[in-house]
């Protein structure tokens, strides 16, 4: 209760400081995507991650009749375990530091509880990336998702107010439901297609290596792992991930430490 009054406090203060701060965002103006994320110092994610980098990479060269000491990665893990919060389409570069400045109030905040790794593997984003979903029982995740949520809002209907336009692209930024995951990595999937000889086969082949891949990672990798370590997740920490495909920038930018 004590942390919900200092973050309705703290949004309140942002809200009453957002028409003095913000600078109008001209068209053309360089933007990028963000990702506020949990970060999981889960010894199982990181297993499951470096586990499925070797068994996919065999799949893939098996299913395209390469040799395997192939020297090609077609699969790209992640570097953290990341579980998304909120995405912010085409923000721009200019109005992060009020994003920063919003997301502090969380800083030092209580990390979600309860959350659990699942056996229920998927690929999401066009069939690249592979994820792991997320058991939520106690809806912690998912308040925190509203949290964020209720703020980005804040933040576009101030702007929207000032200069008759969204801040960033909110359509595209909610175009799912939430449904937390945590994804060890994604296919090549360009690369893949390229190798397949008989373009004609490209959608059934593709399928195949889908399949096997769900299936390996499912019962070879996940469920033995959660067996072995445990499936419980703790967030030590909440980020802002920065992907400018202009610019070809991928990084980490703010970082934000919890308390679990």
């Amino acid at each position: 209760m004590k942390n919900s009054r200092l973050y309705a406090v703290a949004i309140c203060v942002v809200a009453l400081m957002l028409p003095v701060c913000f600078l109008k965002k001209d068209a053309g103006e360089a933007t990028a995507n963000l990702f506020v994320q949990l970060n999981s110092d889960s010894p199982t994610m990181t297993a499951i991650r470096e586990t499925a980098t070797i068994r996919i990479n065999q799949i893939v060269k098996q299913e395209l009749g390469l040799p395997a000491d192939y020297d090609f990665s077609f699969f790209v893990p992640k570097e953290r375990n990341r579980l998304t919060l909120y995405y912010f389409y085409d923000f721009p570069y200019s109005q992060q530091e009020l994003l920063f400045a919003a997301l502090a109030s969380l800083e030092g905040g209580s990390a979600p509880r309860g959350a659990m790794i699942s056996s229920e593997v998927d690929f999401f984003g066009e069939g690249r990336e592979l994820v792991v979903m997320i058991d939520d029982s106690r809806g912690e995740l998912l308040q925190m998702h509203e949290r964020v949520k209720a703020m980005a809002h804040e933040l576009n209907d101030r702007y929207r107010q000032m200069h008759g336009r969204d801040l960033y692209n909110i359509a595209k930024s909610e175009e799912f439901a939430y449904k937390p995951h945590i994804g060890p990595g994604a296919i090549r999937l360009q690369s893949i297609k390229d190798r397949i000889l008989d373009k004609a086969q490209t959608d059934v082949i593709l399928d195949r290596i889908r399949s096997r891949i769900l299936e390996t990672v499912t019962n070879e990798i996940v469920r033995p792992l959660m067996a072995e370590l445990g499936n419980e997740l703790s967030f030590p920490q909440l980020s802002i991930f920065l992907l400018d495909h202009k610019a070809q920038r991928r990084t980490y930018i703010k970082d934000y430490a919890l308390v679990s």
